[in-house]
Protein backbone atom coordinates (compact mmCIF):
# COMPACT_ATOMS: atom_id res chain seq x y z
CA UNK A 1 0.00 0.00 0.00
CA UNK A 2 1.30 3.36 -0.38
CA UNK A 3 1.11 6.42 1.59
CA UNK A 4 -1.96 7.85 0.49
CA UNK A 5 -3.96 4.62 0.72
CA UNK A 6 -5.06 5.43 3.91
CA UNK A 7 -4.12 3.57 7.42
CA UNK A 8 -6.54 5.04 10.00
CA UNK A 9 -5.81 8.49 11.94
CA UNK A 10 -3.32 8.73 14.60
CA UNK A 11 -5.00 7.34 17.76
CA UNK A 12 -5.02 10.74 20.05
CA UNK A 13 -5.01 10.91 24.22
CA UNK A 14 -5.02 14.62 24.97
CA UNK A 15 -7.98 14.40 28.05
CA UNK A 16 -7.85 11.43 30.81
CA UNK A 17 -10.54 8.97 30.11
CA UNK A 18 -9.66 8.84 26.32
CA UNK A 19 -10.20 5.29 25.30
CA UNK A 20 -9.49 3.27 21.66
CA UNK A 21 -10.80 -0.22 21.67
CA UNK A 22 -11.02 -2.02 18.55
CA UNK A 23 -10.03 -5.19 16.03
CA UNK A 24 -6.72 -5.21 15.25
CA UNK A 25 -6.00 -4.85 11.80
CA UNK A 26 -2.13 -4.92 11.65
CA UNK A 27 0.90 -4.73 13.69
CA UNK A 28 4.70 -3.68 13.21
CA UNK A 29 7.39 -2.96 15.02
CA UNK A 30 9.36 0.79 13.69
CA UNK A 31 12.18 2.96 15.36
CA UNK A 32 11.32 5.89 17.09
CA UNK A 33 11.99 9.24 15.28
CA UNK A 34 12.81 12.45 17.42
CA UNK A 35 9.60 14.58 16.52
CA UNK A 36 12.38 17.96 16.62
CA UNK A 37 14.91 16.51 14.15
CA UNK A 38 13.35 13.51 12.52
CA UNK A 39 16.39 11.50 13.47
CA UNK A 40 15.83 8.06 14.22
CA UNK A 41 16.16 7.55 18.11
CA UNK A 42 18.98 5.02 20.20
CA UNK A 43 19.59 3.77 23.27
CA UNK A 44 22.91 4.43 24.63
CA UNK A 45 24.73 1.88 23.92
CA UNK A 46 23.61 2.59 20.07
CA UNK A 47 20.72 -0.09 19.65
CA UNK A 48 17.68 1.03 17.81
CA UNK A 49 14.57 2.56 20.30
CA UNK A 50 11.71 0.97 18.75
CA UNK A 51 7.90 1.45 19.39
CA UNK A 52 5.12 -0.94 18.35
CA UNK A 53 2.67 0.79 15.67
CA UNK A 54 -1.00 -0.97 16.22
CA UNK A 55 -3.79 -0.27 13.24
CA UNK A 56 -7.50 -0.73 15.09
CA UNK A 57 -10.64 -0.75 13.74
CA UNK A 58 -12.00 1.18 16.76
CA UNK A 59 -15.73 2.01 14.70
CA UNK A 60 -16.21 6.00 13.86
CA UNK A 61 -14.71 7.85 16.97
CA UNK A 62 -13.84 11.26 15.00
CA UNK A 63 -11.08 12.95 16.30
CA UNK A 64 -9.74 15.67 18.87
CA UNK A 65 -8.64 19.27 18.07
CA UNK A 66 -7.64 21.89 20.43
CA UNK A 67 -9.03 24.60 18.59
CA UNK A 68 -7.64 27.77 20.64
CA UNK A 69 -3.96 26.52 21.27
CA UNK A 70 -4.37 26.27 25.19
CA UNK A 71 -4.42 22.83 25.56
CA UNK A 72 -8.25 22.82 25.34
CA UNK A 73 -9.02 19.68 23.29
CA UNK A 74 -13.20 19.07 21.91
CA UNK A 75 -13.52 16.27 20.30
CA UNK A 76 -15.28 16.75 17.25
CA UNK A 77 -17.04 14.24 14.51
CA UNK A 78 -15.43 13.05 11.17
CA UNK A 79 -17.17 12.97 8.00
CA UNK A 80 -16.76 9.74 6.37
CA UNK A 81 -15.00 8.23 9.61
CA UNK A 82 -13.95 5.07 8.22
CA UNK A 83 -13.23 4.06 12.62
CA UNK A 84 -9.33 2.62 11.31
CA UNK A 85 -6.77 4.16 14.55
CA UNK A 86 -3.55 3.54 14.57
CA UNK A 87 -1.56 3.28 17.84
CA UNK A 88 2.06 4.46 18.16
CA UNK A 89 3.13 2.19 21.46
CA UNK A 90 5.80 3.75 23.00
CA UNK A 91 6.89 4.67 26.87
CA UNK A 92 3.93 4.39 28.63
CA UNK A 93 1.43 2.78 26.37
CA UNK A 94 4.07 0.67 25.34
CA UNK A 95 4.63 -0.42 28.68
CA UNK A 96 0.62 -0.93 29.67
CA UNK A 97 0.05 -2.66 26.20
CA UNK A 98 2.62 -5.12 27.11
CA UNK A 99 1.37 -6.13 30.39
CA UNK A 100 -2.06 -6.58 28.65
CA UNK A 101 -0.50 -9.32 26.83
CA UNK A 102 1.46 -10.80 28.93
CA UNK A 103 -2.14 -11.50 31.18
CA UNK A 104 -3.74 -12.54 27.80
CA UNK A 105 -0.75 -14.87 27.56
CA UNK A 106 -0.38 -13.86 23.80
CA UNK A 107 3.37 -14.35 22.88
CA UNK A 108 4.55 -13.81 19.23
CA UNK A 109 3.11 -10.49 16.69
CA UNK A 110 1.53 -13.15 14.70
CA UNK A 111 -1.30 -13.65 17.07
CA UNK A 112 -2.16 -10.23 17.44
CA UNK A 113 -4.12 -9.41 14.49
CA UNK A 114 -7.46 -10.57 14.65
CA UNK A 115 -7.68 -9.74 18.17
CA UNK A 116 -9.09 -7.01 20.37
CA UNK A 117 -7.00 -4.03 21.93
CA UNK A 118 -8.39 -1.55 24.50
CA UNK A 119 -6.36 1.09 25.46
CA UNK A 120 -7.29 4.22 27.88
CA UNK A 121 -5.12 7.11 29.34
CA UNK A 122 -6.50 7.01 33.15
CA UNK A 123 -3.66 9.44 34.56
CA UNK A 124 -0.94 11.59 34.51
CA UNK A 125 2.10 12.30 36.31
CA UNK A 126 4.61 15.23 36.64
CA UNK A 127 7.35 14.36 34.98
CA UNK A 128 10.73 14.14 36.79
CA UNK A 129 12.58 15.58 34.14
CA UNK A 130 11.66 19.58 34.31
CA UNK A 131 10.90 20.95 31.13
CA UNK A 132 8.67 17.99 29.96
CA UNK A 133 5.16 17.14 29.77
CA UNK A 134 3.64 14.95 32.40
CA UNK A 135 3.62 11.64 32.13
CA UNK A 136 0.65 9.30 30.34
CA UNK A 137 -0.29 6.08 32.30
CA UNK A 138 -2.13 4.00 30.70
CA UNK A 139 -4.40 0.64 31.16
CA UNK A 140 -4.67 -1.58 28.20
CA UNK A 141 -6.63 -5.24 27.59
CA UNK A 142 -6.19 -7.43 24.95
CA UNK A 143 -8.51 -10.61 24.36
CA UNK A 144 -7.38 -13.54 21.80
CA UNK A 145 -8.98 -13.73 18.70
CA UNK A 146 -8.74 -15.22 14.90
CA UNK A 147 -7.21 -13.39 11.67
CA UNK A 148 -9.30 -12.99 8.78
CA UNK A 149 -8.46 -14.93 5.61
CA UNK A 150 -5.57 -13.04 3.63
CA UNK A 151 -6.75 -9.84 2.40
CA UNK A 152 -9.70 -8.63 4.17
CA UNK A 153 -7.55 -5.98 5.96
CA UNK A 154 -5.86 -4.40 2.96
CA UNK A 155 -8.30 -1.68 2.31
CA UNK A 156 -7.72 -0.94 6.11
CA UNK A 157 -4.47 -0.77 6.71
CA UNK A 158 -1.24 1.05 5.85
CA UNK A 159 2.24 -0.41 5.75
CA UNK A 160 3.58 3.20 5.29
CA UNK A 161 2.81 5.32 8.39
CA UNK A 162 5.41 7.66 8.99
CA UNK A 163 5.53 8.84 12.98
CA UNK A 164 7.94 10.47 15.27
CA UNK A 165 8.28 10.25 18.82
Amino acid sequence: MGIYDGGGQSAQFPKIGTEYEGEVLSYRETQQKDMDTGKLVTWEDGSPKMMGVWTLDAGATGKWEDRTGDGDWVHVDVEDDDGVRTVYASGGLHTAIGAALRKAKVRGSDSFVGGTLRVKLIRTEKSQTKGYRPRKIFEAEFTKGEPKPDGVYADKTDEDDDFSV
